[in-house]
């Protein structure tokens, strides 16, 4: 009856617990882009089994975006959306070549962060990981300067403190 609020009682994981979930989410990812790029370059086998398997792993995300704070489900979204970015170019001192296995591995990455990005953009809970500035903190909210899409904090440009009345 008189219990917490709905979304307001999210756990806060230490950095032993962050540090363990990075690390697999890591793991995970290279097991993903490998499963990918297992198969022949004309069967995408490989790749549709690694869509079925982020489907899986959107859920866990989905469970995280429940029970975990939303700026620490941010930051692990970061991690795992750049693990498969590297793979993108994982030799980035060298000039990218535009040949069979990069084009793959370049699909196969936008392909699976599109696949997670899609499944987890409906639930509700992903929406303060966007916006990671406003859900900082509830108290003082009255005291911040106004955020809008293109200025998320007051340091973020020159033109910021022309809006915020300070010049130099």
């Amino acid at each position: 009856l008189g219990g917490p609020k709905k979304g307001k009682n999210r756990a806060i994981l230490d950095d032993n617990h962050m540090l363990m979930l990075e690390s697999v989410l890591d793991c995970i990812c290279h097991g993903l882009m490998t499963k990918a790029l297992s198969s022949n370059s004309d069967d995408q086998d490989g790749l549709l089994s690694s869509l079925t398997a982020m489907d899986v792993l959107s859920e866990f995300f989905v469970g995280l975006f429940a029970s975990v704070h939303s700026q620490q489900c941010s930051v692990l979204l970061s991690i795992f959306f750049g693990s498969l970015r590297e793979f993108e170019n994982p030799s980035s001192k060298n000039a990218f070549l535009w040949d069979t296995s990069n084009i793959k591995r370049v699909m196969a990455s936008r392909q699976l962060r599109l696949r997670l990005v899609e499944r987890i953009a409906v639930v509700g809970s992903f929406i303060p990981s966007n916006f990671p500035q406003r859900t900082a903190s509830e108290k003082g909210v009255g005291n911040t300067p106004s955020h809008s899409w293109m200025m998320q904090s007051a340091s973020v440009s020159p033109q910021a403190d022309e809006v915020n009345g300070s010049h130099g």
